[in-house]
């Protein structure tokens, strides 16, 4: 037979899932109530960690949303740039949106983010030869 949850153990669950509503504490609460309470309530850490689950689906969702409607805003700036002939700013500022776009997302065989290159790794070996600590002092 199943017991019954406490009231505390309800408002455990309750504000797990309201968390949602808290802008920027979504994730955090729902960790918060489960590192707390899951070796006391095995309801409050399953509502924790379905909280969890919904909400870090509700922020990716959101993400690869948010991503999508930029790339749509770039491929369509760059397509009135390119019917509109005086409109050499608007062309010109679609172009580098398009190209960071590619820079950050792009993808390269070995599916590391691309990076700019600023400097050249040193081929050198390091000038500090110390065999210890006591000999760099």
């Amino acid at each position: 037979m199943k017991s019954i949850p406490s009231t505390q153990e309800r408002v455990w669950a309750v504000l797990a899932h309201l968390s949602a509503l808290a802008f920027g504490m979504g994730l955090l609460l729902p960790i918060i109530g489960w590192a707390e309470q899951r070796r006391r309530s095995k309801f409050v850490a399953y509502h924790c960690l379905q909280a969890l689950g919904y909400q870090t689906l509700g922020y990716t969702v959101w993400l690869l949303g948010y991503l999508l409607f930029l790339a749509i805003v770039v491929v369509l700036m760059m397509v009135f740039a390119l019917v509109s002939p005086k409109n050499e700013e608007l062309f010109t500022a679609s172009i580098i949106g398009f190209d960071v776009f590619l820079i950050i997302f792009g993808n390269s065989q070995d599916n590391k983010p691309k990076t700019i290159k600023i400097a050249k790794k040193s081929r050198e070996k390091p000038v500090f030869r110390a065999s210890s600590f006591s000999d760099a002092l």
